[in-house]
């Protein structure tokens, strides 16, 4: 986990130190278009690996807040990623896209 002070001592934010251990220029661009709200939630989970009453504390918001920000968060990026997904090919997209929708 990055602390205050070494974010402090670069004169970066601590977003960006999170970002630079993102390697993957996608997943980093998908984490970037999202709402600061959601994209600061999920970088403190999903990078950082803090606990919802962590973020919670972190983030003076209580924890259904943070579960709700990290589920929205969570499914922007699942939205993004798929998207680039299927512009490089790399998944098909059903010929019939509702049958997904409600399986899922």
């Amino acid at each position: 986990r990055l602390g205050g002070l070494e974010a402090a001592e670069t004169g970066r934010s601590a977003e960006d130190e999170l970002l630079d251990h993102v390697t993957d220029t996608q997943v980093k661009e998908a984490i970037e278009s999202l709402p600061e709200q959601f994209r600061v939630a999920v970088l403190l989970a999903d990078v950082e690996g803090f606990s919802y009453k962590e973020i919670a504390e972190i983030l003076d918001i209580p924890i259904g807040t943070v579960m709700s920000r990290l589920h929205r968060g969570r499914k922007g990026l699942q939205k993004r990623l798929f998207e680039y997904a299927v512009e490089r090919g790399l998944v098909t997209v059903p010929e019939n896209p509702e049958v997904v929708e409600h399986a899922g």
